[in-house]
């Protein structure tokens, strides 16, 4: 499955999935491959669902192509707001 990151709070973080029928998927930085140790907002990733505690969660979780540039002043992190 692909996706896009549009969330990253620490070691946590949400992709939106390509499939519009699908809701945004959580991640952990536990679910990154390659030695990643996080992703910035924008990044495109491969992955694939898994579950945790009754809930999706994004697993094997694989980075596909990088983020562009932060604008000045942007770190790529955003404050959590998703529910």
């Amino acid at each position: 499955m692909n996706g896009t990151v549009i969330l990253v709070q620490g070691s946590w973080g949400f992709v939106q999935p390509d499939d519009p029928t699908l809701a945004d998927v959580f991640f952990h930085r536990s679910g990154l491959l390659d030695n990643r140790k996080r992703l910035l907002i924008g990044e495109r990733v491969t992955f694939e669902l898994g579950e945790r505690q009754g809930k999706p969660i994004a697993v094997k979780v694989r980075l596909v192509t990088t983020a562009p540039p932060p604008a000045l002043g942007e770190t790529g992190e955003k404050e959590a707001r998703h529910e």
